[in-house]
């Protein structure tokens, strides 16, 4: 069972980071695992963009949401203020994003965590590079494992941990400021805790692993961005 987990999903993996570093070897003087996991990363989102098209709501349904919570407001807010929170609460549930979709990028992530604590722990140093497939080109070895000569992807990294929690917090803050519902209690206590735990979860995880993150972070607030500036031309477009 084991044998076929591996075969499965850790040997594609770390394949896959091997044939992007051999790739590199042929642009760059100096190829970096670091700059190999990047484009990895960028690759795995790329590759999951339909999910979190799936579980994002349409232009649409935010314009919808909106339009419900103001009739709610307009209705309730001054002469039943009970009546309007549990209102509120039947349009923020009714509307979340599908769980399904929650869940299946949870797993996803859980399981890229554990196959680059691997990686960068012990499988690119030698251990597990068994499990290179024959037809893979030779690749000089040792890997170079340093970040643009600067960080050590197979050991703890302080200022990774700073720069995945400032990102996760701006995440965060543009998920709020763009949500057509105004920000729970419960929001607010999301955006300032989570940096703080993917703060303690990155703490002790090797960089190469904060580097996955960095990178999918970044690629989600592009995404935000994007999602919202096609909102406001579409709206422009709209009013012409």
């Amino acid at each position: 069972m084991l044998n076929l987990l591996v075969a499965i999903f850790y040997q594609p993996f770390i394949n896959a980071l091997v044939l992007i570093y051999d790739l590199l070897q042929h642009i760059m003087e100096h190829p970096d695992m670091g700059v190999a996991v990047i484009i990895f990363s960028l690759g795995i989102r790329l590759a999951l963009l339909p999910v979190t098209l799936a579980g994002t709501q349409s232009e649409d349904e935010r314009r919808q949401i909106g339009r419900e919570f103001h009739a709610i407001e307009e209705q309730y807010k001054s002469s039943e203020p009970l009546k309007f929170q549990a209102e509120k609460k039947k349009l923020i549930q009714k509307n979340r994003s599908t769980v399904r979709f929650e869940i299946l990028n949870l797993v996803i992530q859980l399981v890229i965590a554990l196959i680059l604590w691997r990686v960068f722990t012990k499988g690119l140093e030698g251990e597990d590079l068994h499990l290179l497939y024959s037809w893979m080109p030779k690749v000089t070895e040792p890997f170079n494992l340093t970040f643009l000569g600067v960080i050590d992807l197979t050991k703890p990294s302080l200022l990774m941990n700073i720069i995945s929690s400032c990102l996760m917090f701006l995440v965060e803050t543009l998920n709020i400021m763009f949500s057509p519902l105004p920000p729970t209690r419960q929001d607010r206590m999301v955006q300032f805790l989570l940096p703080v735990i993917v703060f303690l979860y990155l703490y002790t995880m090797p960089a190469g692993k904060k580097f996955f993150v960095v990178t999918t972070l970044v690629f989600s607030i592009v995404f935000i961005m994007f999602r919202e500036i096609r909102h406001v031309v579409n709206l422009a477009g709209a009013k012409r």
